[in-house]
Formats: structure tokens, C-alpha cells, sequence
């Protein structure tokens, strides 16, 4: 069976080759039996989170349950001369007061391992132990999905409340929800099948193969049924995934039996009594509410030294007051004195003395960000976009944004510090992928202290060690360290953050439109930058291009837009009278296809964009500059020399 996360997928592209009439006499059939199974069904709505469940990484462990319902589905398309109705099949086994599915994974993303499940559909339950001993309980009528990890000996209990907020796993998926959308997709199969009689564990079975070719994914799946011809119940299902050179890359065998009972709580399935439960309060006081206790006014430095091939310093000025918040990036050639008084005036005075060098700027009003990105070989990059101001306070551990599923278990740090943990995911991540956890101190108003990430290549600490409280009594953070290193060494970085949330400085400095761009506060600036933006963006969705189409270039900037690597926006320079739809830029590469040098031009500002001082030119080597006419009539001159070096006819300039 294909994995999980790709399952919508692999449904849309299954092929199924069967006699039409009776493939809609079947699918008829079918879909009177589900709706009138639904009318007997009670009257409390389920969550509709199939399509939350099929983005979540997670679901990449658990084909299991969804193995069982695509497999009944496709085998309802097919009456067979032996007289074995696979829709009674199916019937039945909706019928039968529980299904225990053991799958034995022989190759997959965790090979030679088995986990074991339980499905009822009438209540809903779906309950599971994976092959670390983890083990999950979901109540889906009441609401309740119960997570037991074995490593800390802690029990879980998560309400439908944060279900609904995406904090969600595969295991609380309703069977009938699986089975609904299955439904919707039939028509849309695409499958080979072969039918024939055989053998499973020495019984007699019927056999059903089900071939898939999908050129996407560039893969072979093989999924074979087996139905007792006596109680018409699936018994089996193999699976085998092949690429097409025929490695294997997925391969499962699982079995099927009917018990009169199941598991009626997590202690059933192995969970000790003294395991401790953590109610959902807890997780939602904790992690997920939104605090609304930011500070509506303050400032905050960060400084941060890298240590690397070289030695590199950055200094972070952050202002807030209402919802307008600016931060601007220096680049320092020393550690800055953190000795000093931290004020704004102070912070920034040592700026103007030091001259130190502006990296980037952002002014933000919480929905569109005006931001600004200088270098000192490129020309000044004006942006907007869309704003999250609330990354400051996030990343200094006051409140949170984390998105995905998340669980509380204790650890020996969590106990000796009287924290609580938070761990991203469920259970032990599989190899190779990201572990994090998150300590919030009860005693601090819940605010995060602690976080680790550990990659296969990369380890990541902050710290949170000091502390103060808000004039309403709310913690929050002003020193934080991160350290982050890889297997060599090559990054440390230390950042500290100092927030003072009563702070004195001007208004000015949040207006969007007393931004300087490099010194120079005029509108005609702001539109070069903006200009200059768009052509970055330009060569961005070039590479894009070559990556399609190894060396070409596209025939014409349109191009690039119909084959969705940017938008007209784009192509417009917020100087030119152009409307979208129409171009404002030059393109002066076309001809060279798969011929090109770093130093040849790929397009260029029309002359009127700005007032006729400047143009923008963008270079292959993606690089933008800001020319006067004398300065671009050289570098046009430039880029017909490497056209002849490259045997290219000279181009003369278009106005």
C-alpha cells in the first residue's frame, strides 16, 4: 500500500479497467448503502478534518487504517462469476463489532516492524500500539483521543477543542470520514485488477490484485485482498511498492480478524495505571492560547556573534508601540558593548559614532510589511509584504505560534526544574527526522524558558534566563542565548535580547513613508528599490525556469507567467504607466537559450520608468543595479562583447 501522505494522491490517479455498466450498477449500489447508513447513524456531527489529517507529516507512520478502507472500497467495484459480492464484503465488515488489523512492515521509513489496531465503527474508536509501544485512544463520538508515551510514562488526554485548532493526529481520523471521502473519489480511480482464487495462511481465499503506475511519483504499487469466500471478510492485505527500476521501497503484510470485543480504554492496551494523565487544560494554558498580554509599547536590541569560517555581528533594533513595529538589522565590524545603559537613545547614538552599516529595514502595521534590503554591492531592495509582527515576542518565548501537533511529557530536566514540557509531534520521531521540545514555567505565567531541536545535522538550544513583569504583572523574557552547531562546529551563534516595555522614542521612526532608502527619503527611492525588488523576483523565477528546462531561457518574460513562475506584478515597474498584463521591462536575453556568461544582461528598465535618471539592470548573475544612462550605455556595451565571445549577434538598446 502506497504511504499514507501520499494516498489522496495515489487515489486520484488509480485506474481501475472494469465494464462500465456494471461498474456504476456497483458504485450505485454502494453509495445507497453508505447513505442509508448514515441516516441510522446519530445525530452528533463528526469533525470534517480528513484533509487537516492528509497534510499532517505525521500520517506518513500510520497506512494502516486507511490500507483497510481503500482496500474495501476499490474491492466493491467488482462482482466476480464466483458469486462472491465484494459490496456484501464490505457491508459485513462494517457490520462486525470491532477490527483488529496487525501490519508487519518489512521495508518502509521503519523496516521489520509491527504495530497492532483496533477499529470500531459503531461508537467511532480507532486505537493503536505502534512499534515503539506507544499507544493512542480515540473516542471520536465523545471527543477524546487519549496518547500514552512509554519513554516518559505519561498519559495525554486531548478534547475535540484542539482538535479543531489543528493540534490533531492520524489516530482520531472516523472511519466513516475515511470512508466518505473515498467515496467522493471513485469515480476518479484509475487501477489495473486481476481476480482469482488462492491461498492465504493455507485457507482458501478469493485473490484480488490491484496495480497502480504512477509517472509522478515514478512508482509501482501492488495491493493484494484476500476475501473468505465463507464469511465475505477481508482476511489480508499485502502490499509492495516498487520504484520503476524496481527497487522496493514499501512493503507490509497485514492481517484481519473480527473479535466480539475490543480494547475499551487505553489501559486495556497495555498503558500501567500509574501512568500520569495530563488533562488538556494544561497543554492549552500552556501552548496553545494566544496570549493577548504582548506589550503594546516597547523596544528591544538583539546582538548576535557567528562564528564560522569568519567571525560575523549583527545588531537588532526592534520598536513597538500600538500595532506599528519597525526593526532594523546593523552589520557591526566588533562585539557590541553590551555594557551599556539599553535605551534607545543610547543604542542608537553608538550607531551614528560607530557608523555602523544598515543591513535591512521593516516597518509593519500587523498586515503589510514595508521592508528594505541593502548590500553593499547591490542596489537597495524596497518590498511589501505580508506582516507577522508578533515574530519578535514569539521568538523571545512570550506566547507562541508553534502549528504543529503537540504533546505534554515530563523528562528528567522538566522535573528537576518544575516544567512543563512540551514535545512536537507523537512519539519518537523516525530517523532522520526533527525532534523539539518546549519547557514552560507554571511559576512565570506559563512563558516559554527553554527550547531544543535536534536534527540529524544540526543541534539548536535557546535559553531564556532572565526575566521581568510588565506594570500589569505579566513575565516576560530579556535575555535569551541560542547556540546552534552542526557536526563541525562551523556555527555558534549567542543572541541576546534586552526589552524594555516602557520606552521613549520617536513616532516618526514607525512612518512608512519617512523610510530612507540608502539616505534618500524621495518617492522616486522608494520606487527604484520597489523596481529593484521586482527584478530580483524576476530572476528568481528564471532559475525556476532552468530548473524545468536545464540552461534555456524563456522566449519571452510572459513565459514565466504562464508557466506560473511569477505573476504580471512582476513584470511591473511601479514607475511605469503599464497596466497588468503588459511588461514593463526589457528582455534581451531571449536569443542566447542556452548560451550565457555572469556578467551578460538579462533585462532591463524601459527608459521612462524613472523619469528618465535611472534604470534598474539585472545581470545574470543575479545582481541588480541601479545605472544612470551614461553608466547603462557602458554596461549595454559590456554585454555585446560577451555576446561575441559567445558568438551571439549584438543587440542594440530598446527605449
Amino acid at each position: 500500500m502506497k504511504p499514507v501522505n501520499n494516498i489522496e494522491k495515489l487515489i486520484k490517479n488509480t485506474n481501475i479497467d472494469v465494464n462500465q455498466g456494471m461498474s456504476e450498477v456497483v458504485f450505485k449500489k454502494m453509495v445507497e448503502a453508505y447513505e442509508k447508513s448514515e441516516k441510522k447513524k446519530g445525530s452528533v456531527a463528526q469533525p470534517n478534518i480528513w484533509r487537516i489529517i492528509m497534510n499532517n507529516k505525521l500520517t506518513k507512520l500510520s497506512a494502516t487504517a486507511v490500507a483497510v478502507i481503500i482496500a474495501v472500497i476499490i474491492a466493491t467495484q467488482f462482482f466476480t462469476a464466483t458469486n462472491i459480492s465484494l459490496a456484501q464484503a464490505f457491508d459485513n465488515m462494517r457490520k462486525m463489532p470491532w477490527m483488529h488489523i496487525t501490519t508487519h512492515t518489512t521495508v518502509g521509513k521503519i523496516p521489520n516492524s509491527t504495530q497492532d489496531q483496533w477499529i470500531c465503527f459503531n461508537p467511532q474508536i480507532n486505537a493503536r500500539i505502534n512499534f515503539f509501544g506507544e499507544i493512542t485512544y480515540a473516542e471520536i463520538d465523545q471527543g477524546n483521543l487519549y496518547l500514552y508515551d512509554p519513554d516518559s510514562q505519561s498519559i495525554n488526554l486531548l478534547g475535540k477543542q484542539l482538535w479543531t485548532k489543528g493540534y490533531i493526529h492520524q489516530f482520531i481520523t472516523p472511519p466513516e470520514e475515511m470512508l466518505k471521502l473515498m467515496i467522493e473519489r471513485f469515480s476518479e480511480q484509475n487501477a489495473q485488477m486481476n481476480q482469482y482464487s488462492g491461498l492465504f495462511q493455507e485457507n482458501k481465499v478469493e485473490v484480488f490484485d490491484f496495480f497502480i503506475e504512477n509517472q509522478e511519483y515514478q512508482t509501482i504499487s501492488k495491493t493484494t485482498a484476500y476475501v473468505d469466500p465463507d464469511t465475505l471478510l477481508i482476511v489480508g492485505i499485502d502490499s509492495l511498492e516498487t520504484n520503476f527500476q524496481g527497487d522496493i521501497q514499501y512493503q507490509s503484510t497485514e492481517s484481519y480478524e473480527y473479535p466480539p470485543v475490543g480494547p475499551g480504554d487505553i489501559y486495556d492496551l497495555g498503558a500501567p495505571p500509574s501512568a500520569k494523565v495530563f488533562e488538556p487544560e494544561l497543554l492549552q494554558r500552556s501552548v496553545i492560547d494566544s496570549r493577548n498580554d504582548f506589550p503594546s509599547h516597547y523596544f528591544a536590541v538583539r546582538f548576535t556573534e557567528s562564528s564560522g569560517l569568519r567571525k560575523q555581528y549583527e545588531l537588532n533594533l526592534f520598536c513597538k508601540k500600538g500595532n506599528l513595529t519597525r526593526s532594523d538589522i546593523y552589520i557591526l565590524p566588533e562585539i557590541f558593548d553590551a555594557n551599556v545603559e539599553i535605551t534607545y537613545e543610547t543604542v542608537t547614538n553608538v550607531i551614528k559614532q560607530k557608523k555602523y552599516r544598515l543591513r535591512s529595514s521593516a516597518i509593519s502595521d500587523g498586515t503589510i510589511e514595508h521592508h528594505v534590503t541593502y548590500d553593499p554591492i547591490l542596489e537597495p531592495i524596497y518590498k511589501q509584504l505580508v506582516s507577522n509582527n508578533r515574530s519578535l515576542m514569539v521568538s523571545t518565548g512570550w506566547g507562541s505560534d508553534e502549528k504543529i501537533s503537540l504533546y505534554i511529557i515530563e523528562n528528567d530536566f522538566s522535573r528537576e526544574n518544575n516544567l512543563i514540557c512540551v514535545a512536537n509531534g507523537w512519539g519518537r520521531p523516525p530517523p532522520g527526522e526533527q525532534e523539539a521540545r518546549f519547557y514552560y514555567d507554571p511559576d512565570l505565567d506559563y512563558l516559554r524558558v527553554k527550547m531544543t531541536i535536534r536534527e540529524p545535522d544540526m543541534a539548536m538550544d535557546w535559553d531564556w534566563t532572565d526575566f521581568a513583569q510588565t506594570p500589569d504583572g505579566h513575565w516576560y523574557p530579556t535575555r535569551e542565548e541560542q547556540h546552534i552547531k552542526t557536526p563541525y562546529d562551523d556555527i555558534n551563534t549567542t543572541r541576546t535580547f534586552y526589552l524594555n516595555t516602557n520606552p521613549q522614542f520617536s513616532e516618526d521612526i514607525l512612518d512608512p513613508d519617512k523610510m530612507s532608502i540608502d539616505g534618500d527619503d524621495s518617492e522616486l527611492a522608494k520606487q527604484v528599490a520597489l523596481c529593484a525588488g521586482n527584478l530580483y523576483d524576476l530572476a528568481e523565477a528564471v532559475r525556476f525556469y532552468q530548473v524545468k528546462n536545464p540552461g534555456m531561457f524563456p522566449a519571452t518574460l510572459t513565459d514565466l507567467v504562464e508557466t506560473g513562475e511569477c505573476d504580471f506584478t512582476t513584470l511591473l515597474c511601479p514607475g511605469s504607466p503599464d497596466e497588468v498584463g503588459e511588461c514593463s521591462y526589457i528582455y534581451r536575453i531571449a536569443d542566447a537559450r542556452d548560451r550565457s556568461s555572469e556578467d551578460m544582461i538579462i533585462a532591463y528598465d524601459k527608459i521612462d520608468n524613472h523619469n528618465g535618471q535611472y534604470r534598474n539592470v539585472l545581470f545574470v548573475r543575479t545582481q541588480v543595479k541601479k545605472m544612470t544612462e551614461q553608466e547603462f550605455t557602458k554596461a549595454i556595451a559590456q554585454d555585446n562583447a560577451e555576446r561575441r565571445k559567445l558568438g551571439l549577434p549584438e543587440k542594440p538598446v530598446v527605449k
